[in-house]
């Protein structure tokens, strides 16, 4: 209760989950089928978003025993940092750290670090193993979407269920010579609900057609009376496809939000976790090899990385 006052008189919008089922009478947006133009100006107020963050949230999977508890940050654009833990901090081995910056992005679990550098995830040419996306796609699955006029899209459909469907064709960044030129965009499907327009799924689609991520979104907050006024999920059920290997599912709880406060952000919080200790993996270089990961990796105690991993240090040093 005294952290959710002070977040109360920071300023801030807070926006509660214990208060869900009473308070969230959404307005209806849509009394008909919209067109683009009006489904881009509504998914566009989520650009009001700037920062998220939440000390009250929880993750589950059914590779987990236990719920994880923790928090997450996200700045507009590419910093990220969620860390969760069984009970306390000192448990680091059972616990689970993503993050990114805008130059790259990592998640550490079991005493494994798997990270990439932006510029050479986007442009790597291999099948993606262990992650299909980054961690920082997980603010898409939250719901904060935009609709970027210089990306093609598809007009509305209304669905037979009632929902509408929004398809976004998102450019691969660079040229993917894995496919045709006809068809080397990301796919992004929303389904929103009919009326109200609250964002309930997020799939994402790579340009050879295969389903890599997807979010079902649910229990929405309704933050009209705020000054954000965009509708903001409580519970993200999240599956990961890479093009090899398991799918990864996971479930994400969100308490409550804080957004668009700056106060506890300090200079290391979208950096890499310090190494000491970690069997640390380049996804492009495993991506580009071919090469599993161990099942038991060696743990290092030295604050090296393994040999061909200099780039590692090398950006560490230079940040």
């Amino acid at each position: 209760m005294a952290f959710s006052l002070v977040f109360a008189t920071t300023g801030a919008t807070c926006a509660r989950r214990e208060t869900l089922q009473r308070n969230f009478r959404p307005p209806v947006i849509f009394e008909q089928t919209p067109t683009l133009a009006e489904v881009t100006q509504h998914l566009n107020r989520s650009l009001a978003i700037r920062r998220i963050e939440s000390n009250s949230l929880t993750v589950s999977s059914p590779n987990i025993p236990v719920k994880l508890k923790g928090s997450l940050i996200w700045e507009r654009t590419e910093n990220f940092s969620l860390q969760a833990y069984p009970f306390t901090r000192a448990m680091m081995g059972n616990g689970l750290i993503a993050g990114s910056n805008p130059e790259m992005f990592w998640l550490q679990t079991q005493g494994d670090l798997f990270y990439a550098r932006y510029d050479e995830f986007n442009r790597q040419s291999g099948p993606r193993k262990i992650l299909p996306v980054s961690p920082l796609w997980l603010r898409e699955a939250m719901g904060i979407v935009e609709m970027n006029p210089s990306y093609r899209h598809d007009a509305p459909l209304r669905r037979g269920d009632g929902k509408l469907q929004v398809v976004t064709y998102i450019p691969s960044q660079p040229f993917d010579p894995r496919f045709p030129q006809q068809n080397t965009e990301y796919k992004r499907v929303l389904i929103l609900d009919g009326s109200f327009g609250t964002i309930e799924q997020t799939l994402l689609y790579n340009p050879a057609g295969k389903l890599v991520a997807q979010a079902t979104q649910s229990e929405h907050d309704d933050l009209e009376s705020s000054e954000i006024g965009w509708p903001l999920p409580h519970r993200i059920d999240v599956q990961l496809h890479p093009d090899e290997g398991e799918s990864l599912a996971f479930t994400v709880e969100v308490g409550f939000y804080l957004l668009n406060d700056d106060a506890s952000a300090t200079a290391s919080t979208f950096t890499l976790p310090d190494l000491t200790g970690l069997s640390t993996y380049d996804l492009v270089k495993m991506n580009a090899s071919l090469q599993a990961v161990p099942p038991n990796p060696p743990v290092y105690t030295q604050a090296q990385p393994p040999p061909g991993q200099s780039s590692l240090v090398n950006y560490r040093t230079v940040r």
